[in-house]
């Protein structure tokens, strides 16, 4: 779903960022703004329906807006991250997924990184013969990460959950909201849209509704989707492949082995090969990460990387015992391979 941003300079200085669904005029609006009572990196949230709103006096922005990854503090500023570019992937059992290809990041408290949302403007900033470098926004390095293509999400598919979960256990909780059934083991954009999530708590049920209907909030995963159309003689069929990579204990290669305390892996990855015609549908799951013990794997002086453990049994076997009850309480019968 695409999204209106209407940005609003108030008479005392402080700005409004008005968020809504396009072509919408009968929907709600976020709201993000300053106050003059609080702190300058602090914000107020609001959820108005549109035609409460006078958007006369905004700035707006409607070009290739699809939602919100959520806010983050950078050196006092408060910073709203919004994605601006997409690819769409397809759509597999009646839901599209799309990848994020570029995200912006705009400041809640002046408008000098409003260019990111303008399209034309940004097209001359990045022109050979200008002057002026994106490195210096203070959000460079987490702009440029996310918008390396690995980060995907979809408005009516839960990709941070298996299909075993998403019709299973999801199907008898209460909520049926993507925003708090999402697992949090693969939800990469959660700390960032943690205090809209707390705002979204002491919304009206109906207000609630209309924010997760409106698509604004986005729920993220990192790793790898794919999607295939099969057509035989007699029948047409979908593959969709999911490798949700856990935001729990990530890094590189040889910086981020073995396990930690709560019993998370490195680089654990859940990858899912869904097939479903008008018959069946079936999911085969595989998951992997670094093997459960403490260890590293340091580069001495003659360029190898030899293993260490850094802890013994006794103390490693806690963290290990906690790795397997969460294998077998998600999944139940784990078949192990180690290599």
């Amino acid at each position: 779903m695409e999204c209106c941003v209407y940005i609003k300079q108030e008479y005392n200085n402080l700005r409004q960022v008005i968020i809504t669904q396009k072509n919408i005029n009968n929907g709600y609006a976020l709201i993000l703004y300053q106050h003059y009572s609080v702190m300058n990196n602090m914000y107020v949230a609001n959820y108005l329906p549109v035609s409460a709103l006078n958007l006369d006096d905004c700035k707006c922005y409607s070009d290739g807006i699809y939602g919100c990854l959520g806010l983050i503090c950078v050196k006092d500023e408060t910073f709203l991250a919004l994605v601006t570019q997409i690819d769409n992937l397809g759509v597999f059992d009646g839901k599209t997924i799309y990848r994020i290809t570029e995200v912006s990041f705009i400041s809640l408290n002046h408008d000098l990184y409003d260019y990111y949302l303008d399209k034309k403007l940004q097209a001359l900033i990045q022109d050979e013969e200008s002057n002026i470098s994106f490195e210096t926004h203070p959000c460079y390095d987490l702009i440029k990460y996310l918008s390396r293509g690995t980060f995907y999400y979809s408005n009516d598919f839960d990709l941070t959950h298996c299909a075993q979960n998403r019709f299973f256990e999801i199907g008898t909780k209460n909520s049926l909201s993507y925003l708090e059934n999402a697992n949090s083991n693969f939800f990469w954009n959660k700390y960032l849209l943690k205090e809209l999530l707390n705002f979204r708590k002491h919304l009206l049920d109906i207000e609630k509704l209309e924010l997760d209907r409106s698509g604004i909030l986005l729920v993220v995963i990192q790793g790898f989707v794919s999607i295939s159309n099969i057509r035989t003689v007699d029948e047409e069929a979908q593959m969709c492949l999911i490798s949700r990579l856990s935001c729990k204990r990530v890094g590189t290669r040889y910086n981020a082995r073995g396990i930690d305390d709560d019993g998370n892996v490195a680089n654990y990855v859940e990858s899912e090969i869904l097939f479903h015609n008008y018959e069946y549908y079936f999911s085969f799951l595989l998951i992997r990460g670094s093997v459960p013990l403490f260890w590293e794997q340091p580069q001495t002086a003659q360029m190898t990387h030899k293993i260490e453990l850094s802890r013994g049994m006794e103390s490693t076997a806690p963290a290990f015992k906690r790795h397997f009850e969460k294998m077998i309480k998600v999944n139940s019968k784990i078949f192990y391979r180690f290599c």
